[in-house]
């Protein structure tokens, strides 16, 4: 991904909600 905090911020986000 060209941004790699959007990346992380899409992988903790993903995280909390349980997928």
């Amino acid at each position: 991904m060209a941004d790699p905090l959007a990346f992380a911020n899409d992988n903790a986000t993903s995280a909390l909600n349980g997928q």
